[in-house]
Parts: C-alpha cells; sequence; structure tokens
C-alpha cells in the first residue's frame, strides 16, 4: 500500500534560513504526496503558524533570532499548537540542543545531510501521531456533544412528561368527579334527565379534551416521520370554513366569546387534504377560544392572494407577547398568558398546524401586537384546474 494513502492529506510546515535546505526539504515532502509550506526565519514561522496551524513542523535549531529553540518553545506553551508535531533539524555537532528540544517537546530530530529514508520515517511517525491526537480530539467533542444532547432530550422528555401529566390532569379530575357526583346523586335518588345530561356532556368533553392532546402527539410524530399521509384534493374554503364555525357556536356561547365567521368576496377551491386542513383551521379557531376571555371576538375570514387561499383566525384579546412570536410554532413550546403568565397546553397543537400546513406545500404565520389582538394566518395553494 502506497505510505501516503494510509494518512490523511497534510501541510507540512518547513522552517530554515538556508534556501538550499529549504528547497530539498520543499521537494522531498512534495515527492510524498504532503503539502510544503516554507518559511526562511523563525519570526515568519510563528507568523504563518498563527494564520494557517500545519500538521507538521520542519524547524531548524541554527537560525537568527529566534532560533529553533525559540520557535519551540513558544509553540508549546501556547494551547492551540501544542498538538503539532515538530521535528528539529540540526547538525551533528548540535546533538546536545537537540536533546534539549526533544525535553522542550520537540517529536524527534533529524540530522544534516538528510537521510531520505530516515526523514520518509520521522516525518510518516509525526504525522501518524498526530491524526491519531486528532481523532482522539474529534471523538471527544463528538461524545461530548452526544452527551449534550442526551441530557437535553431527557430534559425534554421529563418537561414533555411532566406537561402531559399536568394537562391530563385536569380532564381527568373533571371526569373522576362528575362520575362520583353522578353516582351520589344516583344513590341519594335526586338524579333527574337534566342533571344527568349535564354531568354526561361534562365528561364527554373532558374526554375530547384527552383525546386532543394524545392525537396532537402522536400526530406530530408521525408528520416528522412521514409516516402521516397526505392526500391533496379541490376543497371548497368556504364550505370547510363555515362548517368549522357552525361546530365551534356553541364552544363559544358556553365561553361567552363571540365568535364570527366572514366568507370570502368570491368563492374559491384551495388544493389540500381536506381532513388535515379541517384540523388546522378546528384547532386555531379552538385556541382562540380558549385562551381569549369573556367578551372577546373571534373572527374566522377568508380572502384569496395571488395563487394562495388564506384562512384567518383573529382576536381583538389581549394579543402574544413579543418574546414567544419567534417560538410559538416550536415543539413543546408554551406562550403564556399576558395577563396572568399561566402556561396552556402541552405545546404540540401550533406545532401540528405548522407540520401539517408544510406537508400540504402551504404556509403559517402569526401576527400580534401586545393589547391589540393576534391572527394566525394559514395559506395553502389555489387549486387550478388542468
Amino acid at each position: 500500500m502506497n505510505e501516503k494513502n494510509t494518512i490523511p492529506s497534510a501541510t507540512v510546515l518547513i522552517v530554515d534560513d538556508m534556501e538550499m535546505n529549504r528547497n530539498v526539504l520543499h521537494d522531498f515532502v512534495l515527492t510524498m504526496g504532503y503539502r510544503p509550506v516554507v518559511a526562511e526565519s523563525g519570526a515568519r514561522a510563528l507568523e504563518m503558524v498563527e494564520q494557517s496551524p500545519p500538521d507538521l513542523i520542519l524547524l531548524d535549531i541554527m537560525m537568527p533570532d529566534p532560533d529553533g529553540v525559540e520557535v519551540l518553545t513558544r509553540l508549546k506553551s501556547h494551547e492551540r499548537y501544542v498538538a503539532i508535531p515538530v521535528i528539529m533539524i540540526t547538525a551533528l555537532d548540535e546533538m546536545s540542543s537537540a536533546a534539549k528540544c526533544i525535553e522542550l517537546g520537540a517529536d524527534d530530530y533529524l540530522t544534516k545531510p538528510f537521510n531520505p529514508t530516515l526523514l520518509k520515517a520521522r516525518l510518516l511517525s509525526s504525522l501518524g501521531k498526530k491524526w491519531a491526537h486528532d481523532r482522539e480530539q474529534q471523538l471527544y467533542a463528538d461524545l461530548q456533544e452526544s452527551y449534550a444532547n442526551l441530557k437535553k432530550a431527557e430534559q425534554v422528555r421529563d418537561s414533555l412528561a411532566n406537561m402531559i401529566v399536568h394537562d391530563l390532569n385536569n380532564p381527568l379530575t373533571i371526569v373522576s368527579a362528575t362520575c362520583a357526583l353522578t353516582q351520589q346523586a344516583i344513590a341519594a335518588g335526586i338524579m333527574d334527565d337534566e342533571m344527568l345530561n349535564e354531568n354526561l356532556r361534562n365528561i364527554n368533553e373532558a374526554s375530547n379534551e384527552m383525546i386532543r392532546l394524545v392525537r396532537g402527539i402522536l400526530d406530530v410524530s408521525k408528520l416528522e416521520s412521514g409516516e402521516m399521509p397526505v392526500h391533496p384534493e379541490r376543497v371548497c374554503a368556504s364550505v370547510l370554513a363555515k362548517g368549522i364555525w357552525q361546530r365551534c357556536t356553541l364552544q363559544a356561547e358556553v365561553a361567552a366569546i363571540i365568535l364570527k365567521y366572514e366568507p370570502p368576496p368570491e368563492e374559491f377551491f384551495v388544493w389540500a387534504d381536506e381532513e388535515l386542513l379541517r384540523r388546522i383551521i378546528q384547532n386555531l379557531v379552538s385556541n382562540a377560544l380558549k385562551h381569549t376571555s369573556e367578551g372577546i371576538c373571534v373572527t374566522l375570514s377568508l380572502r384569496r392572494e395571488g395563487d394562495e387561499g388564506i384562512f384567518t383566525v383573529s382576536d381583538n384579546g389581549p394579543g402574544i407577547r413579543a418574546i414567544d412570536i419567534e417560538r410559538i410554532f416550536e415543539k413543546f413550546f408554551q406562550a403564556a398568558s399576558r395577563t396572568d403568565g399561566r402556561k396552556y397546553g402541552v405545546g404540540m397543537g401550533l406545532t401540528f398546524c405548522r407540520m401539517a400546513s408544510v406537508a400540504q406545500k402551504g404556509r403559517i404565520w402569526v401576527e400580534s401586537e401586545e393589547g391589540h389582538g393576534a391572527a394566525f394566518h394559514v395559506a395553502l395553494p389555489i387549486f387550478k384546474d388542468a
């Protein structure tokens, strides 16, 4: 096997004040398949190392100030350069200086005139040690990154588990308490149809809330893995939007919130997966109703702009904090209420809306100013006849 294929490409810095020596070493390094660069003085060598650290340095001991010993000392005292292997170039009568350089951290030495076989062996040996050191450093860095990612994943998992438990606790408490009250009323003989229907409605709403929570988590996972199929078709925007408005009217009445529907000036059709689109808009309307207070007006409106049909869910409530707007579609992110600072939901609903919009070649964004409401927009391609 060719030796130059056993070690990655390398840059070798040759430092010698004698041009003839520089030329000999330059040509030798070049024939080995490495990239030679030269410096005619110690000062120039230090500048070049600072600009672009080489993989190996061939350093002459006897040079004008600074000499090779001084250059070596400076290199080995710097954390950034200490791992660069240095082979000292010396004359036979300078062995005491070579020994001192080895004590200072030089990896090896060569005597003049150069023995090609020895020079080649020591170059390969030093470069091999350098690449082994670099691999160890990279492995250590990779392990540190993996550990940090693992800790982050564990924190996200624990945070998610806590949020899910918290969010499930409220509807579960309603179900449990309502069942207990129903049993007590039956035992006391005071249960009538009106009370039973009310209790069943509370249980049903709480159960649906739990189903929405679990379904949102599962759907985001499916969208991330590409397991959720998307089947675009011709969808009438106003029919879909009006149906959602009608279904959410009762929820708005219970919350004492005004829910308005503003149809488009002209009918249009979008190219979308009808079920996914319905769930996106339903989610946005439900969020608006859930996170606003009495007397607020929520509006579902439609318009066409160029090649896009745009669904907008807006309100005149307290709005979204500026620090939350950039992150509001992030997974697990929970926007806090401007008025009381409480956070709502497990942070998956808007993530689902973003991912489902993108999966249909659409886009979603929010506009809001604190104290002046918020507007969520979903844009999807207009259906065009072939």
